[in-house]
């Protein structure tokens, strides 16, 4: 019996061998040996990727990119890469953290009517009153910007 299993198996495991005897497999394996914490930390996170949904968002985000670079000349791609620079120079972490939670301020607030009083009343909260004085600044900013544009 066993030697007709190693009859059967025989032609496999010459197979097998012929592939393995080239030298570019035998670089891999060496690269694999050199790089195993490497390559299981690339692993954990390429899993981590897939679980995640993120892997095939960056999947599609790579072919829309392929699909645009086929239809847009040279300078146009350059011009969409400094637009998405600048656009990264202002989404700073900070800035992302308030529009995340004005937005969740406007998507989920049952605002009450306020009257004269209701907006006194309030003015007692050291919140309103740090909001107020930041959307000052924000109005002088504008008012600034404005003028510049003006002219």
């Amino acid at each position: 019996m066993l030697s007709k299993i190693g009859e059967e198996a025989t032609p496999t495991i010459s197979e097998l061998r012929e592939r393995f005897e080239k030298e570019e497999i035998i670089d891999l394996l060496k690269k694999l040996g050199d790089n195993l914490s490497t390559l299981s930390s690339a692993l954990d996170k390429l899993i981590e990727l897939e679980k995640s949904g993120t892997l095939d968002a960056l999947m599609r985000m790579g072919k829309l990119v392929v699909a645009l670079s086929n239809k847009l000349s040279d300078e146009d791609i350059e011009n969409l890469a400094e637009v998405t620079a600048n656009l990264a120079k202002i989404a700073k972490p900070e800035l992302v953290s308030i529009a995340e939670s004005v937005t969740e301020t406007l998507t989920t607030a049952e605002p009450k009517k306020v009257g004269t009083f209701g907006m006194f009343s309030a003015m007692r909260d050291e919140k309103v009153q740090k909001g107020l004085g930041l959307t000052l600044e924000l109005l002088k900013a504008l008012g600034d910007a404005a003028d510049k544009i003006r002219k």
